[in-house]
């Protein structure tokens, strides 16, 4: 499921000179090897959601003639990350290269244990270091750099002066390119100002050292992209249309949910009922047999993307079918737009001390949109959860329609891809 200030720059005089002739996109040291850099942060979808839009946004400077350019992600989980990779692009597998080094430095600054006040701890203890280390992996002044493609699993080098644009999902730490752009449900900063306001038990010297320097990261973007429906949505619930266009003195661009749209399909399942998407903590056990249990009792089937007893084990792909009714999950948006496009009703679990905060507002929002309904033992009961459902089902479409209505498209992956060509061109 899931940034401001004065601009700051990490390169030597000469790499900027480098860089600034780099704005054409045309002048690359290769023929047809212009780069395009996905710099993640923590989680499945933030390298998903990069590399969509990264494929988007070659696949439109391909059609101006400029190049096909090559996506280079850090590989971060191994061979699931590259599975999930190859999944979720099987047209353009040739096109992707993992970085193994990239991903071994980012680990550093990394949410991996559950804990998030030790992430902020681990970002401030690891920050300059790894700074310094990324810096010198993509310095035009050290040399090439090795990735391996994702289809042939072949070496590949790229020289960092093709390197033409970041496609930064919330990452903390900076890598130097010509053009660099950011596509996230909330920018750092801000989310972690709120989590201080809504007095979560985060330290209060990590939490305003790690604010600091998420300003200075967030001062480089060309462009921030916040979906329309976010974190922070809940606070304008009877207006979306009063969500601020800045922050910290730069400019938002709302944005359709992050994921494309999708059609809904027939076949795939049986019989009505519930999909429960199981989060990387199996924190949402105890609340899944509950609803298992419940589900069953009013003549509803539980699918999941794992075996579970009482339930049974399908790919998340079966999302897209009729017979699915409502989504249960870890409320993050890696799930959630995929269920906001399909106009489904959201259970989702509370949220958790440690969780990542983001999820804690994420849950606020779906509250207050009545996107679904943050579950509780009250709700586990065969009629609740039909009530639930219905009820919801409605309330949804009727934001997609105003979403449809303002952005033309459900599209959000096209709409940044587009947007980022735009502006890209405009420079060159």
């Amino acid at each position: 499921m899931e940034i401001q200030s004065e601009p700051i720059s990490h390169e030597s005089s000469e790499s900027k000179v480098e860089i600034q002739v780099l704005r054409d996109y045309a002048q690359v040291q290769r023929e047809d090897s212009p780069v395009i850099l996905v710099n993640p942060a923590h989680g499945n979808e933030p390298y998903i959601l990069g590399t969509a839009i990264a494929k988007g946004v070659s696949d439109r400077l391909a059609e101006q003639g400029l190049g096909r350019a090559k996506i280079v992600v850090p590989l971060l989980y191994g061979d699931r990350q590259r599975r999930i990779l190859m999944e979720e692009n099987p047209d353009a597998t040739g096109l992707i290269h993992y970085d193994e080094e990239f991903g071994k430095i980012l680990r550093d600054v990394i949410f991996q244990n559950g804990d998030f006040s030790q992430h902020l701890r681990q970002i401030n203890q690891h920050y300059e270091d790894v700074q310094r280390m990324l810096k010198q992996r993509f310095s035009v002044d050290v040399g090439d750099f090795t990735t391996r493609n994702l289809a042939s699993n072949e070496i590949q080098t790229f020289s960092p002066k093709n390197v033409v644009a970041t496609i930064d999902t919330a990452s903390r730490v900076v890598v130097d390119a010509p053009q660099r752009y950011f596509a996230f449900p909330i920018l750092i900063s801000e989310l972690l100002r709120e989590s201080k306001k809504a007095g979560l038990d985060f330290s209060e010297a990590d939490t305003a050292s790690l604010i600091e320097k998420m300003l200075k990261v967030e001062s480089g973007y060309s462009q921030v992209f916040i979906p329309k429906i976010n974190p922070l949505s809940y606070q304008y619930s009877e207006d979306l249309s009063l969500q601020p266009t800045e922050v910290d003195g730069r400019s938002k661009t709302y944005t359709p949910a992050m994921k494309r749209e999708y059609q809904r399909t027939q076949g795939k399942v049986v019989e009505p009922g519930i999909y429960v998407m199981f989060s990387g903590t199996g924190s949402i056990a105890d609340t899944t047999q509950k609803l298992i249990d419940a589900a069953g009792q009013g003549g509803l089937k539980v699918y999941t993307n794992k075996e579970v007893e009482g339930a049974t084990a399908v790919s998340p792909d079966v999302l897209t079918d009729e017979n699915i009714l409502a989504v249960l999950g870890r409320g993050g948006w890696g799930t959630g737009w995929q269920v906001q496009n399909l106009a489904l009703p959201w259970f989702v679990t509370p949220y958790e001390q440690g969780d990542d905060p983001e999820v804690y507002f994420n849950n606020k929002t779906i509250d207050a949109l009545k996107m679904g309904k943050i579950l509780t033992d009250v709700d586990m009961t065969p009629e609740k959860l039909r009530e639930v459902i219905q009820n919801f089902s409605v309330g949804i479409q009727a934001i997609n329609r105003k979403i449809k209505d303002e952005f033309k498209t459900l599209n959000g992956i096209d709409f940044i891809a587009g947007a980022i060509v735009d502006d890209f061109l405009a420079k060159k």
